[in-house]
């Protein structure tokens, strides 16, 4: 529907709220090696930021458990799933990893790193190793900025963009909201 067919005036977005105008990217899981067992964290603030050198930036709140391993590791490792994985999505987003292994809860395998020692999810339909490169401190959060040192897609379904008819990507809207082909999933 095109913007002069909506109708209505426009209205007021309550701040805590307007993050989320431009928040409908990807939910990757990032993996980060631990001190018994690696980690998964769920984050849907995830974005390019560099072709050359190729950067991608990922923004983590501070008390998560993450956070602090990614500041000691230097490197981590950013799998993209797709609609399959809504559950390990949210499983990985809801528990903490200094409690439970992610990898068992949500039913998922680390496969070895090929550039970083921090695993990939074999389940995932590609994969973004990274070295980390930057921080940036924004309050309750770090802004991390890797570099790009490998990648990976399953056959068929990543040339130069996404093949959006071979693989639905997730999409996090906020809260357990979630879009997948143009469609809204609750979880």
């Amino acid at each position: 529907m095109a913007n002069n067919e909506i109708g209505g005036e426009m209205r007021e977005v309550d701040l805590k709220y307007a993050y989320r105008l431009v928040n409908n990217g990807p939910c990757v899981l990032v993996t980060v090696n631990g001190p018994s067992y690696p980690n998964i964290i769920s984050i849907a603030w995830v974005t390019p930021v560099c072709s050359s050198p190729p950067l991608v930036a990922i923004s983590v709140r501070k008390e998560r458990f993450s956070h602090d391993l990614i500041m000691k590791e230097k490197e981590f490792t950013i799998n993209i799933p797709d609609e399959s994985l809504l559950n390990a999505i949210w499983v990985c987003g809801t528990k903490s990893g200094s409690e439970v292994d992610k990898f068992k809860a949500a039913r998922l395998t680390p496969m070895k790193g090929k550039n970083v020692k921090c695993p990939w999810i074999r389940e995932c339909v590609a994969f973004i190793e990274c070295k980390l490169k930057y921080t940036f401190d924004i309050g309750r959060y770090t802004i991390f900025v890797g570099e790009i040192v490998h990648a990976e897609a399953k056959e068929g379904v990543f040339g130069e963009y996404w093949d959006i008819d071979k693989v639905k990507i997730v999409h996090h809207l906020g809260g357990n909201n979630f879009e997948i082909d143009g469609k809204l999933k609750k979880v």
